[in-house]
């Protein structure tokens, strides 16, 4: 194995023995030879490290420590990496053959420092369908078009459909905040498309994003809380970077979504509840003022776009509206649908 190869790959891993052998299967088999693996297993209780060095791979290497997280999983896979790039991929998913392969011939040959593409879900006992997890590689005008797109979430900052140049993490010291459990990605997906010079996207699925019971993304609705954290970690970034004022609709419409939403969505009886939500009771009537938040909320769920509405009108009401929609179990979520073309743009 090189001492410096081409792309990194980084897997936390926690409990996933029943899926890791297919995730490091896709790996080990990519069409790229050059490339190093590294699995930190966040103190698994079942064997998936055992499965882990099961694989008589010399690129690979396998790192355990006490758990901490996802985050603390990735930023110690970060401190060891040696790539040129960086993938991270979580250890329930897989990815197709020629990912890297594709992804770090784009990005060598624009001279990109990060490369995006699609994905694919998949269900139990469903094809794997297709979707978008960011707008079209035409779109891609401008670092700044893709910057304005991460942060109104057109942009979905699924850090497995991205390659990143390393270099970005160390020049500017970027690493995950492990005191933020959900939402993390979104946070450091946005400090790397902001400090990046030139991106690019293929217009292809090779993530497959496996929906499973237990994993953390599908047990997001037990803590909307981390979604409200991580708003506050972007704003005070972009207003450090003196853009607020330029990101100021992107913000608003981040705040409605992530932060209004999550307590909309979320029990009343949490005693954080009412504290957040009066942080933005002043800014809730300026929502339907929003281009972006009033879209967006033609794609809500009746039931939801009924809620909100309450929530609106009388904060006390509304959690009486919730309280009884929980006791009617009322409450449910879509899977989503989408298609992806085929194309490289580059975006200056």
């Amino acid at each position: 194995m090189s001492d410096h190869p081409l792309v990194s790959v980084i897997i936390p891993a926690y409990n996933t023995a029943g899926y890791i052998e297919r995730c490091l299967q896709s790996v080990t088999e990519q069409t790229l030879r050059d490339i190093e693996i590294i699995v930190i297993d966040d103190g698994s209780t079942d064997d998936t490290a055992a499965r882990v060095e099961a694989h008589a791979d010399p690129r690979l290497t396998l790192s355990r420590k006490p758990n901490g997280g996802p985050s603390s999983a990735k930023n110690l896979g970060l401190d060891r990496a040696r790539g040129e790039f960086v993938l991270l991929l979580d250890s329930d998913d897989w990815i197709e053959a020629s990912y890297l392969e594709d992804m770090s011939s784009a990005a060598l040959a624009g001279e990109l420092d990060i490369v995006a593409s699609d994905a694919f879900y998949d269900y139990p006992g469903k094809p794997p369908l297709p979707w978008p997890s960011s707008p079209p590689a035409a779109k891609w005008t401008s670092k700044e078009v893709v910057v304005r797109d991460v942060l109104a979430m057109r942009n979905a900052s699924w850090m497995a459909t991205r390659l990143y140049r390393r270099r970005l993490f160390e020049e500017h010291r970027l690493r995950y905040d492990e005191e933020i459990r959900f939402s993390e990605d979104r946070i450091l997906d946005l400090k790397l498309f902001h400090y990046a010079c030139r991106v690019g996207k293929l217009d292809r699925g090779y993530l497959h994003y496996v929906q499973r019971p237990g994993s953390l993304t599908n047990r997001r609705d037990m803590d909307f809380f981390g979604d409200v954290a991580a708003h506050y970690r972007i704003v005070d970034f972009v207003t450090r970077q003196g853009l607020a004022d330029d990101y100021r609709d992107e913000l608003e419409y981040l705040e409605y979504r992530t932060v209004f939403l999550s307590l909309v969505r979320a029990s009343p009886d949490d005693p954080r509840h009412a504290t957040e939500y009066a942080k933005i009771a002043r800014h809730v009537p300026h929502y339907w003022r929003n281009a972006l938040a009033r879209e967006y909320m033609k794609s809500l769920h009746l039931k939801t776009r009924w809620l909100q509405a309450v929530y609106r009108l009388d904060y006390r009401l509304g959690c009486a509206t919730r309280r009884l929609l929980e006791g009617m179990r009322f409450w449910s979520r879509a899977e989503p649908t989408g298609e992806a073309p085929n194309h490289l743009s580059v975006a200056p």
